[in-house]
Protein backbone atom coordinates (compact mmCIF):
# COMPACT_ATOMS: atom_id res chain seq x y z
CA UNK A 1 0.00 0.00 0.00
CA UNK A 2 1.12 3.40 -0.71
CA UNK A 3 0.29 6.62 -0.57
CA UNK A 4 -1.46 8.13 -4.07
CA UNK A 5 -0.02 11.53 -3.68
CA UNK A 6 3.68 10.75 -3.55
CA UNK A 7 4.01 6.97 -3.92
CA UNK A 8 5.62 6.45 0.17
CA UNK A 9 4.96 3.07 1.16
CA UNK A 10 2.30 3.23 3.98
CA UNK A 11 2.99 1.13 6.84
CA UNK A 12 6.04 0.08 6.39
CA UNK A 13 7.76 3.64 5.98
CA UNK A 14 5.02 5.35 8.39
CA UNK A 15 3.28 4.46 11.44
CA UNK A 16 0.11 5.76 10.48
CA UNK A 17 -1.88 6.22 6.96
CA UNK A 18 -4.89 8.46 6.53
CA UNK A 19 -7.71 8.02 3.90
CA UNK A 20 -8.90 11.29 2.57
CA UNK A 21 -12.79 11.16 0.56
CA UNK A 22 -13.42 13.70 -1.80
CA UNK A 23 -17.06 14.17 -3.05
CA UNK A 24 -17.97 16.26 -6.38
CA UNK A 25 -21.55 16.94 -6.81
CA UNK A 26 -23.36 19.10 -9.41
CA UNK A 27 -24.67 22.23 -7.79
CA UNK A 28 -28.59 23.35 -7.71
CA UNK A 29 -29.09 26.90 -6.87
CA UNK A 30 -33.01 27.56 -6.70
CA UNK A 31 -34.60 28.82 -9.80
CA UNK A 32 -36.88 31.74 -10.58
CA UNK A 33 -39.03 30.18 -13.23
CA UNK A 34 -40.37 33.32 -15.08
CA UNK A 35 -43.70 32.61 -17.62
CA UNK A 36 -40.96 32.10 -20.38
CA UNK A 37 -40.03 28.64 -18.81
CA UNK A 38 -43.25 27.82 -18.53
CA UNK A 39 -44.03 28.48 -22.10
CA UNK A 40 -40.75 26.47 -23.34
CA UNK A 41 -41.92 22.53 -25.07
CA UNK A 42 -40.39 20.58 -21.99
CA UNK A 43 -41.05 17.33 -24.02
CA UNK A 44 -38.55 18.51 -26.25
CA UNK A 45 -36.27 19.59 -24.00
CA UNK A 46 -36.65 16.18 -22.46
CA UNK A 47 -36.36 14.36 -26.18
CA UNK A 48 -32.90 16.38 -26.36
CA UNK A 49 -31.47 15.56 -23.14
CA UNK A 50 -32.20 11.42 -23.48
CA UNK A 51 -30.75 12.07 -26.94
CA UNK A 52 -27.58 13.69 -25.49
CA UNK A 53 -27.55 10.92 -22.98
CA UNK A 54 -28.24 7.92 -25.48
CA UNK A 55 -24.45 7.52 -26.61
CA UNK A 56 -22.88 8.57 -23.17
CA UNK A 57 -21.51 5.87 -20.66
CA UNK A 58 -23.64 5.22 -17.05
CA UNK A 59 -20.95 5.80 -14.95
CA UNK A 60 -20.36 9.09 -17.15
CA UNK A 61 -23.45 10.30 -16.59
CA UNK A 62 -23.91 9.47 -12.97
CA UNK A 63 -20.55 11.44 -12.54
CA UNK A 64 -21.78 14.41 -14.20
CA UNK A 65 -24.27 14.72 -11.20
CA UNK A 66 -22.09 12.91 -8.42
CA UNK A 67 -18.86 11.29 -7.66
CA UNK A 68 -16.94 10.03 -4.63
CA UNK A 69 -12.82 9.13 -4.40
CA UNK A 70 -11.32 7.57 -1.93
CA UNK A 71 -7.31 8.17 -1.42
CA UNK A 72 -4.47 6.89 0.75
CA UNK A 73 -2.26 9.26 2.02
CA UNK A 74 0.86 9.78 4.10
CA UNK A 75 1.38 12.14 7.69
CA UNK A 76 2.98 14.64 5.28
CA UNK A 77 0.47 14.50 1.97
CA UNK A 78 -2.09 14.45 4.75
CA UNK A 79 -1.23 17.75 6.23
CA UNK A 80 -0.21 19.40 2.93
CA UNK A 81 -4.00 18.24 1.96
CA UNK A 82 -5.73 20.16 4.43
CA UNK A 83 -3.50 23.01 4.15
CA UNK A 84 -4.27 23.98 0.74
CA UNK A 85 -7.11 21.40 -0.82
CA UNK A 86 -7.71 22.68 -3.89
CA UNK A 87 -3.72 22.54 -4.63
CA UNK A 88 -3.37 25.84 -5.44
CA UNK A 89 -0.07 27.40 -6.97
CA UNK A 90 1.50 23.87 -7.08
Amino acid sequence: MSCDRCGKSLLIDEPVRYVAMLTVQAAYDALEITAKDLARDHAALARDALARAAGMDAMDLEEQVHAVRTFDLCPGCQREVLDNPAGRGQ
